[in-house]
C-alpha cells in the first residue's frame, strides 16, 4: 500500500489577517520609551563612574607628590643636601683640574 500524504488544510486561499490593537500599540510605545530613558540613565552613570575614577587617580597623584616634599627632619635634609653639593663641588673641583 503507497503512502500519500494529505494536505491539512485544502483551503489553497488561506490569508492570514493582523489585527492591530489600539492598547497593545500603546504599551509597544512605552516600552519603548523606557528602554530609551534606561539607556539614557546608564549612559550618564557610566560617565560619571568614569569622572570619579579619574578624579580619584588624580587626587592620588597629587597626594604622592605631595608627600614626596615633606621633610619629617629637617636637620637630616640639610646634612644630607650638603652631602650632595659637597659631591658636585668635588666633581667640579676635578673636571676644572683635570684640563
Amino acid at each position: 500500500m503507497a503512502f500519500t500524504p494529505t494536505p491539512a488544510s485544502t483551503s489553497s486561499n488561506t490569508t492570514a489577517v493582523l489585527i492591530v490593537n489600539p492598547e497593545l500599540d500603546l504599551i509597544a510605545q512605552a516600552i519603548a520609551q523606557a528602554q530609551e530613558q534606561l539607556q539614557a540613565v546608564m549612559e550618564a552613570q557610566y560617565w560619571e563612574e568614569l569622572m570619579q575614577q579619574w578624579m580619584e587617580k588624580g587626587w592620588e597623584n597629587w597626594m604622592k607628590e605631595k608627600n614626596t616634599m615633606v621633610v619629617l627632619d629637617k636637620k637630616l635634609a640639610v646634612v644630607v643636601i650638603g652631602m650632595k653639593c659637597q659631591k658636585v663641588s668635588f666633581w667640579i673641583s676635578l673636571v676644572m683640574f683635570k684640563f
